[in-house]
């Protein structure tokens, strides 16, 4: 098993989301000659779409950090996988790769989401980030922009994974056997972080 990252960086408040991209990309991400394609891409733009060759660097750089946490046969799972199932386990990835995702997650909105399925106010991550700046010096250095940007680029990450509708935080409709593929690793945790009961 592939463990999560626990470094803290603030790219994802400057890169966003990247679902759609990364969707452009599955059969790159499949390849055996995945970086040559990948630069390819950056150059010639067959696939991203994204006019800009330095925002394509950019997405680029970001996907690759993400595919470092992928387990083998990831992507061929992904690809077999339905729409609903493909936004979890992008949502897996992504908590797997941004520490601060994970903890804004698992410290504020899965506990919250125990008490009120309403989608907590800025003030609860507000005040999680203090915590996090008083014992990281990464987190301290971030500016209230960036932090902004990161919880606003998570709340469009829980829109993607199907966890948040309007303002209400929400299960995912996925059949019983999608959770075998985490639970057979021991991964509960993302059981947890989908609202799912533990048994």
């Amino acid at each position: 098993m592939i463990e999560r990252n626990l470094k803290y960086n603030g790219t994802f408040s400057s890169n966003g989301v990247l679902f759609n991209e990364t969707i452009r990309l599955v059969g790159v991400l499949k390849s055996d000659e995945l970086e040559e394609a990948l630069a390819k891409d950056i150059k010639e733009n067959k696939l991203l779409q994204i006019n800009s060759e330095e925002t394509r660097g950019r997405a680029i750089r970001e996907i690759r950090k993400r595919n470092k946490y992928a387990e083998p046969g990831f992507w061929e799972d992904f690809s077999r996988a339905s729409e609903e199932e493909q936004r979890l386990m992008f949502f897996y990835l992504c908590l797997k790769t941004y520490r601060i995702l994970f903890d804004l997650h698992f410290l504020v909105t899965v506990k919250r989401y125990h008490i009120d399925t309403t989608v907590p106010e800025t003030f609860y991550y507000k005040m999680v980030t203090d915590e996090l700046a008083s014992i990281d010096k990464t987190v301290a250095a971030w500016s209230d922009t960036t932090l902004k940007k990161t919880l606003s680029n998570y709340r469009s990450l829980l829109r993607v994974a199907g966890l948040l509708k309007g303002d209400q935080l929400t299960t995912p409709f996925v059949p019983a056997s999608f959770w075998t593929q985490f639970t057979e690793r021991n991964e509960y945790w993302f059981l947890e972080a989908c609202f799912q009961s533990i048994k």
